[in-house]
């Protein structure tokens, strides 16, 4: 599953704007739940890892994503409530901020003054990689934590 979210001051959001980051990330995750529970998992079990965004402490020009984000971090809790019975683990991975070179190119000169304000909050005072939360899925997905459910790992 993909998320989406643009940069915008609050007070500049459009309700169709912030409803369509809303529904690309907190009801597109819920789909993705829904039905590998329904189709596989409810009778054979598994492991289900969302994904969501550092957004522990708000992110200018971002109130859609974080309100999306806390969302899902909230969903794989109750869902890990209702399913953990039919052997269901599900997690979720809250990275900082990754670096890609297209995630980066998208945001243009706004992206900048995102960064700027942003970067020197992030725990580790770096940007993430690919690998570092690759890395921490893999490992909610192995048996190695195979007694972890309902939790949130950050990677930042």
């Amino acid at each position: 599953n993909a998320g989406g979210q643009f940069v915008c001051p609050a007070e500049d959001m459009s309700t169709r704007g912030f409803k369509a980051v809303v529904e690309t990330n907190l009801q597109g995750t819920f789909v993705m739940c829904r039905e590998t529970y329904t189709q596989y998992m409810r009778d054979h079990g598994g492991s289900i890892v969302n994904i969501t965004l550092g957004n522990r402490n708000g992110m200018p020009c971002m109130v859609h994503s974080g309100a999306a984000r806390a969302g899902v971090e909230n969903m794989t809790a109750t869902l890990c409530s209702e399913w953990m019975e039919s052997g269901v683990r599900i997690n979720c991975v809250r990275p900082g901020i990754i670096w890609t070179d297209s995630g980066f190119a998208n945001y243009g000169p706004a992206g900048d003054v995102f960064v700027e304000k942003v970067l020197p909050a992030q725990p580790a005072k770096r940007f993430g990689t690919p690998e570092e939360v690759s890395s921490a899925v893999i490992w909610l997905l192995s048996e190695g934590a195979s007694y972890v459910t309902g939790s949130i790992v950050c990677v930042d």
